[in-house]
């Protein structure tokens, strides 16, 4: 396949999520394919610093539960049928080759925004465990 791909197909969100993708590449970054969609899960994670003491066990059942997810969200995704770029684009069609980018970029950014709720519980339970209400994060938030 020596011809450019065709994106023809995609619609808004998904040529933006490959743009942003591509860029990410390029300069070694780590910006999320679809930024509003993190941009509301970080503001859903923030609630759970003030998340009650006495409900820290459904807390931390909560946080395993996200750990599985994260696991088996990784397991689905697509593994290419070659690490070398040239096999790569002679053995895959035009729409696996898009499907598959788009694909890893979805499963990589659900896994990272549940990771960044995994990491505000983490430090929810930290302070309740240390009897604490205040400090650096929570004033932030």
């Amino acid at each position: 396949m020596n011809e450019e791909l065709d994106y023809s197909k995609l619609n808004v969100v998904e040529l933006k999520a490959i743009s942003i993708a591509y860029e990410n590449m390029i300069h070694h970054t780590d910006n999320s394919p679809y930024p509003y969609f993190s941009a509301t899960m970080g503001t859903l994670g923030e609630q759970f610093i003030d998340y009650p003491a006495e409900n820290a066990g459904s807390l931390k059942i909560f946080y395993d539960e996200l750990t599985t997810i994260c696991r088996h969200l990784l397991d689905l995704s697509p593994v290419p049928p070659s690490l070398d770029p040239d096999e790569l684009v002679n053995s895959a069609t035009n729409d696996e080759l898009i499907n598959g980018m788009l694909k890893t970029g979805l499963i990589h950014t659900l896994v990272s925004d549940l990771q960044a709720i995994q990491k505000v519980i983490e430090i929810r339970l930290a302070m309740i465990e240390c009897g604490s209400n205040t400090g650096a994060y929570h004033e932030i938030h």
